[in-house]
């Protein structure tokens, strides 16, 4: 049997495995959607922050990534404020808790902001995970660089089972989702400082798949994603999700993956809304490679009271504007079921 040193190890607990947790309903199955399309924009594998939402657990509307004081407060300052076009406040640390998608793109943003070592494959993931719940890292001399606590290893075991030596490469790689297998698995935690062990490597490898529509969908089985293309139009996408929040709709998927997005335009539960110049040119260039018939809308209705597949081109003459269309497009296919 396989082991691993953590150099900060407490505990270990059986609790679901990813494919397990995020079946457990509706909530869960859009809190992977909002995990994956936060992994697209801040360019993070995507089963690494699925294994971090189980991990933190805050569940549903509930700081489901454990964001605390300082992490929220660097959200706000460096990613928000900084590229905020829509002429709306930042959000508070209430609603950065309270609303699954800004929770979840502030969260693996703070990953993102996480130490890689300068390490570029798994050992990257794997210290940036270590680093998301490092409180005691500098307090433990056995963890040095590459850092590997026994809740950065869980990180990986989660995500890819006895794989995770295969990733060679941080980055995103598209929508995949974990699917496989389903039961209890062993979580390694390292809360608290706690001294370094062998911790072991799970018998079997993760099975994933890259989906191309949303795994979560509304009470009435539909969905809107928001493709975003830069900072500035992926703040505006997720004040709509704001927006939506607060008029007690369910919330759009905010995405970059501009295949994922051409891919859904194909599915007519989804409302594909391009939010911003970029988006509009990166829907367009996914469909043609992809060989996929999308036509632009101008508006909601429009895209609604035709057969033919597409997306709403919410493209402005300023980011502004382009929130704005955007805005009024996700309104109305929300009020219309989406």
């Amino acid at each position: 049997m396989s082991t691993v040193f953590a150099c900060a190890y407490t505990e270990y607990d059986q609790a679901d495995t990813l494919a397990s947790y995020y079946a457990q309903g509706p909530a869960w199955q859009l809190m992977a959607d909002y995990l994956v399309g936060a992994a697209a924009v801040l360019n993070v594998r995507s089963p690494i922050p699925l294994a971090i939402g189980n991990l933190e657990d805050g569940g549903p509307g509930n700081n489901w990534l454990q964001m605390e004081p300082t992490s929220i407060s660097e959200f706000q300052t460096k990613f928000w404020a900084q590229n905020n076009a829509t002429g709306q406040p930042t959000p508070s640390s209430t609603q950065i808790q309270a609303i699954d998608p800004i929770n979840a793109a502030a969260g693996v943003w703070w990953y993102q902001q996480g130490d890689d070592c300068n390490v570029t494959d798994w050992q990257g993931l794997l210290s940036r995970s270590s680093w998301y719940n490092g409180n005691c890292i500098n307090e433990q001399s056995a963890c040095a660089c590459p850092t590997a606590t026994a809740y950065g290893w869980t990180s990986l075991f989660l995500a890819y089972g006895n794989a995770y030596d295969t990733i060679d490469s941080m980055n995103y790689q598209g929508a995949y989702y974990v699917t496989g297998p389903t039961g209890l698995q062993y979580r390694y935690l390292s809360a608290s400082c706690g001294s370094g062990t062998n911790i072991t490597v799970p018998t079997f490898a993760t099975t994933r798949i890259l989906r191309s529509t949303p795994y979560g969908l509304n009470s009435t089985g539909r969905q809107i994603v928001l493709l975003a293309y830069d900072t500035i139009d992926t703040i505006s996408s997720l004040q709509i999700d704001i927006n939506q929040y607060d008029a007690g709709y369910y919330q759009p998927l905010v995405t970059s993956d501009a295949d994922f997005a051409a891919r859904s335009t194909q599915d007519s539960s989804i409302c594909v809304i391009a939010v911003g110049g970029p988006a509009v040119t990166a829907i367009n260039n996914a469909c043609s490679s992809l060989g996929l018939s999308c036509e632009s809308f101008s508006s909601f209705s429009e895209w609604d009271s035709t057969p033919a597949y597409g997306y709403i081109n919410a493209d402005g003459a300023t980011a502004a504007d382009s929130y704005s269309l955007g805005n009024t497009a996700a309104d109305q296919a929300s009020a219309a079921g989406w």
